[in-house]
């Protein structure tokens, strides 16, 4: 930018051209515009944002290993007694029995796998416990998808990651042998399933909500109603879209 005057000629520069040979230097764009300026920084922005979001999540991961461990071969840790341990060793009895629990609503899904797990590897709590962070890992993977097709601003998911990977009562009920990680796994595939289907039109993703339905309902009673709700306001808003809506029509008020 100042090469051409005459006062900076390197002769007349020692000690500033000493120190331009010994550092790297980004060349200087006086021409650059304002909004091109500020479309770089948003990018460099996202990208430190980005990392951090990526942090977050396997800070998470990270957490939950650790607990897991400390589960198997030192616990029980925090919550990981009761229906955990509960959960741990009927699925013992159905590994040692080579016999699957009777299917109902509920427990019987989640102690049939378990117990399937243990057959073809072995009855650890460690193995329990790890195939949990694994469900919330997943999960945590396909919330970031569902925010991505929202177009959810970095702010934003970085918040959402933040409490979804370290709020303290989530580490620890999905890094040991209980539903919950199961079922926030098949709820956020239904959630990821419908934004597929209204956003983008993607019909194919009406078999995945369908299956993920019917894999949070098998787990607990109360998310086969939820299900309902989801299919039913699905199959309404697909069919309303691009139709004007007039919700004065369809909730009464007064």
């Amino acid at each position: 930018m100042y090469q051409g005057l005459p006062s900076a000629a390197q002769i007349n520069l020692p000690e500033a051209t000493k120190a331009a040979n010994q550092v790297i230097c980004l060349p200087i764009y006086p021409t650059l515009e304002s909004p091109l300026f500020l479309e770089m920084s948003e990018l460099i922005w996202r990208q430190k944002i980005m990392h951090l979001f990526i942090f977050y999540i396997f800070f998470g991961f990270l957490l939950r290993i650790i607990i897991a461990i400390w589960n198997g071969f030192f616990g029980p840790s925090f919550g990981a007694d009761l229906d955990a341990l509960t959960f741990h060793f009927a699925a013992v009895d159905v590994a040692n029995l080579n016999k699957f629990d009777d299917y109902k609503i509920g427990a019987s899904p989640y102690i049939n796998f378990l117990g399937f797990v243990y057959m073809i590897t072995t009855d650890s709590l460690f193995i329990g416990s790890l195939l949990s962070c694994l469900a919330w890992f997943i999960s945590a993977l396909i919330l970031t998808n569902c925010m991505h097709i929202l177009s959810a601003k970095c702010n934003m998911q970085n918040k959402i990651m933040l409490v979804y990977a370290l709020l303290p009562s989530s580490i620890f009920i999905t890094s040991v042998t209980l539903r919950e990680p199961y079922q926030l796994l098949f709820v956020n595939i239904a959630m990821y399933a419908i934004l597929q289907i209204y956003l983008r039109k993607n019909i194919l993703h009406w078999f995945t909500l369908i299956l993920a339905i019917v894999g949070a309902s098998s787990l607990h009673g109360a998310l086969m109603s939820f299900g309902v709700f989801l299919l039913s306001g699905s199959l309404f808003l697909t069919s309303m879209r691009g139709k004007k809506i007039s919700w004065f029509k369809i909730i009464p008020f007064g």
